[in-house]
């Protein structure tokens, strides 16, 4: 019989087009924690961030809820966790709450994946070519040094897309459009452009569609 059980639940949504939010709740039997963010893709700017501290060990835990607003502005990706560590350190840190956050977080760039297979209409392979792309030596399952590589798309994935349909921004977007995309993405790469720059005329091709509809 387990002396000790820690449930955490995260689930995500999005809430505008481009605007993604998380929530992680931990529960046991002396913690009842909700952490939720609100962070831009595809920049992954954490733009909002709210803290519920209904059940703690401590008094004084529910004290951190005044320093957790440090993480506006900052970027999730490669880094992060590091940021997280040296803004809550020591005495004006919380393991349990910077522990939950670093494990939420990310799942916005994974999600966020699906979500741009849908508005731009990609293949599978183009998926799969854009995961490996983003995701290359950041963990040991796409790692340079592997000698294979997924070649299908998981039920799992299939699932996550198919609820992606119901996100604001899943119709923005056509064939004549993501071929543009796509395209642009290939020019950048080839004359070294500057990803803003790029990032900036997709914005105008998106506004250009919304105009339209």
């Amino acid at each position: 019989m387990a002396i000790f059980v820690r449930n955490i639940l995260i689930d995500l949504d999005e809430v505008s087009p481009g605007l993604m939010r998380v929530s992680a709740s931990m529960k046991d039997v002396v913690h009842d924690i909700r952490l939720t963010l609100f962070a831009t893709f595809p920049e992954y700017e954490i733009k909002d961030v709210d803290l519920q501290m209904n059940e703690t060990p401590e008094k004084n835990c529910p004290l951190f809820k005044e320093l957790i607003g440090r993480i506006r502005g900052l970027k999730i990706g490669r880094g992060f966790n590091s940021q997280i560590r040296k803004l809550f350190r020591g005495a004006e840190g919380c393991p349990t709450v910077t522990g939950l956050l670093t494990v939420a977080a990310p799942l916005v760039i994974n999600i966020s994946w699906f979500i741009e297979k849908r508005k731009l209409g990609l293949s599978d392979s183009e998926y799969l070519d854009l995961k490996r792309k983003m995701m290359k030596d950041k963990c040991i399952a796409f790692s340079s040094m592997n000698s294979e590589i997924d070649e299908e798309v998981t039920n799992g994935e299939r699932a996550i897309y198919r609820d992606c349909n119901k996100c604001p921004s899943a119709d923005i977007g056509n064939e004549a459009i993501r071929k543009v995309i796509l395209k642009l993405e290939t020019i950048a790469e080839k004359y070294k452009i500057p990803q803003q720059s790029i990032d900036d005329i997709k914005d105008d091709i998106k506004d250009l569609l919304e105009r339209e509809k």
